[in-house]
């Protein structure tokens, strides 16, 4: 059994950013659970993006060495 690991994170990306992130300038998303900063490959969050970029919150698994597994929106 795969051990993993969630955490719930706070996205607050804005078109504008997320335009610099879809461009490939950036190749992760700072994003936050708690005081704690994750970074999240771009790829992961472009089925969340809207006009206004991407907002909310999502809860992320990853396994023992801190590979993705999913992220779905809380």
């Amino acid at each position: 059994m795969v051990n993993e690991t969630e955490y719930v994170l706070t996205v607050n990306i804005s078109a504008t950013e997320w335009e610099k992130l879809y461009r490939g300038y950036v190749s992760h998303a700072e994003c936050f659970s708690g005081t704690k900063r994750i970074l999240v490959p771009v790829k992961h969050l472009r089925q969340f993006v809207s006009r206004t970029g991407v907002q909310g919150q999502f809860r992320l698994l990853i396994d023992e060495n801190n590979k993705f597994i999913e992220i779905s929106r809380v």
